[in-house]
């Protein structure tokens, strides 16, 4: 029996309908190239030196070993690549830890060349590649216009873009808001196979007629969150999610003749037991496996609320500060890189932490989980002349009740078994 004709725009959909419109169907055209081009492929040469990788953001080497790694790509003084251009990556947290705020500001970087998460002039965050310059698309599923010019303002001022920065900035951004507004980029056919959606299609018309007006390429496209533009079952699903991937993939395609195509980063959320574990590794990432699987480079941003050390905690003071630790947990073309400790702003941007706020903040926790495990509680500060006459009574040296049980030696072993649990 000859199945019915397939009215479908989506010839890879077609071709799994059944055997005989297998058999009849003509495989897409990017296949043919594809095979076409397989006739073309050289036998592997170990002196047909490939073309170096390009990167969108580039950290400091560590050691010796990266080093040279990145001298034989790049030259001397050449940086470790962390996030490559052309791929897909995902940026998972709990919901409220600062994605959308994150993800603004690395736009701003990419426009204006400012070390993302790090300070002007110092060697902090992670730098933008120079010949990774360009636009950046950020398609907000979350927000509306007022509250994303907001979050772009508020980024700017943290990072203290000048006069010519933010007009630059203005020039390269794009936002499209759609709080309130459908607006998934893959969606199910008549018969339950997963394809590009009209959204889609109208995306990446409008991505390529941009780029070929003005020649600026682009170099971050933001889907912020997938749940808004993914279909319904691809975090339950992993054939959903492998092929809502693969329609990210179509955004990361190289444009015109620009060398490559965007980065393209999915914001996303962990899920309710890895956060209650404490897990931020690529597990706790939510939904499907083929969603990790299937992207190239992957990262989890914890947030750390101020330790509860009380007035008289490390330095002598309260740390004044919450922070998050942005870790890399997948890295498909790079050594992974060592978390990133950052300091959050007033109005919710984020930087990275110095040196000795990131110590003092480490001393907090440790003191503070240390408080949890021997079931002490941080002391309330002693009262400062209340009656009038009575002058001011000192802070005590510990705001923490005496562990009478505990010898000097068991207290040195349970901070150090901390540290290794907080940091390790």
């Amino acid at each position: 029996m000859t199945a019915p004709p397939v009215d479908n725009p989506d010839p890879l959909a077609a071709a799994v309908q059944g055997a005989d419109v297998l058999h009849e169907a003509k495989p897409p055209p990017a296949i043919v190239e594809l095979w076409k081009r397989a006739a073309d492929v050289r036998a592997f040469d170990a002196n047909n030196r490939p073309p170096a990788r390009d990167w969108l953001l580039e950290r400091e080497p560590e050691n010796d070993e990266e080093r040279d790694e990145a001298k034989k790509w790049g030259g001397e003084g050449a940086r470790v690549g962390v996030l490559p251009l052309g791929k897909v990556g995902l940026l998972a947290s709990a919901g409220g830890c600062g994605k959308t705020m994150l993800l603004c500001q690395l736009a701003i970087s990419v426009a204006t060349g400012l070390p993302w998460l790090g300070r002007r002039g110092g060697r902090q965050g992670w730098h933008v590649a120079p010949r990774a310059l360009g636009k950046s698309l950020l398609l907000l599923g979350e927000e509306d216009e007022d509250e994303a010019r907001r979050r772009l303002y508020n980024a700017a001022d943290t990072m203290g873009l000048n006069d010519e920065e933010r007009a630059r900035a203005a020039d390269l951004i794009h936002f499209v808001p759609l709080a309130g507004c459908p607006s998934a980029l893959t969606e199910r056919d008549e018969r339950g196979a997963v394809r590009s959606s009209p959204a889609m299609h109208a995306l990446r018309d409008r991505l390529e007629a941009l780029a070929k007006a003005d020649g600026e390429p682009w170099r971050l496209v933001v889907v912020d969150p997938l749940a808004r533009f993914a279909d319904s079952e691809a975090e339950a699903d992993n054939a959903a999610a492998t092929r809502f991937i693969q329609e990210a993939e179509t955004l990361a395609r190289r444009i015109g003749e620009h060398k490559s195509g965007p980065a393209v980063l999915v914001a996303h959320h962990t899920a309710k037991v890895a956060r209650r574990e404490g897990d931020a590794s690529g597990n706790a990432i939510r939904g499907a496996s083929g969603l990790v699987d299937g992207a190239r480079w992957a990262a989890t941003l914890e947030s750390l609320p101020e330790p509860d050390v009380g007035p008289d905690g490390p330095g002598g003071r309260r740390l004044g500060f919450s922070g998050a630790r942005l870790a890399l947990v997948k890295s498909n073309y790079s050594a992974t890189a060592p978390p990133l400790w950052l300091r959050r702003a007033g109005n919710g941007a984020l930087v990275e932490m110095t040196a000795d706020e990131r110590e003092r903040f480490e001393a907090a926790m440790v003191e503070t989980k240390n408080a949890e495990k021997n079931g002490a509680r941080p002391k309330r500060p002693p009262p400062q002349g209340g009656n009038g006459k009575t002058p001011p009574t000192p802070p005590s040296p510990s705001h923490y009740e005496p562990r009478s049980a505990l010898d000097e030696q068991r207290d040195t072993e349970r901070e150090n078994q901390t540290r290794r649990d907080l940091f390790e």
